[in-house]
């Protein structure tokens, strides 16, 4: 699993939520997609991405989120 890091919304440090991120190989076998389509999707828009440097993190509640509604879309998830 990725850094921890907190919240930036919060008021006070008790207030402190933990976020985790989470890196692109570790985004594709959760979602059981291979990379190039973690990709395709941060193009697309349908998965949100923090890009830092030359790669991309994501927040792993965001991509539990996505996945509890459905996504990736079906027809991507077999493009392993």
């Amino acid at each position: 699993m990725g850094p921890l890091w907190y919240s930036a919304d919060m008021t006070s440090p008790r207030d402190a939520v933990p976020v985790r991120f989470m890196t692109t190989s570790e985004v594709a076998q959760l979602l059981r997609v291979s990379t190039a389509t973690v990709y395709k999707l941060i193009r697309q828009r349908q998965i949100p991405a923090l890009k830092i440097g030359s790669d991309y993190r994501f927040d792993k509640d965001s991509i539990d989120k996505l996945m509890a509604r459905g996504l990736p879309p079906a027809h991507l998830a077999g493009a392993r």
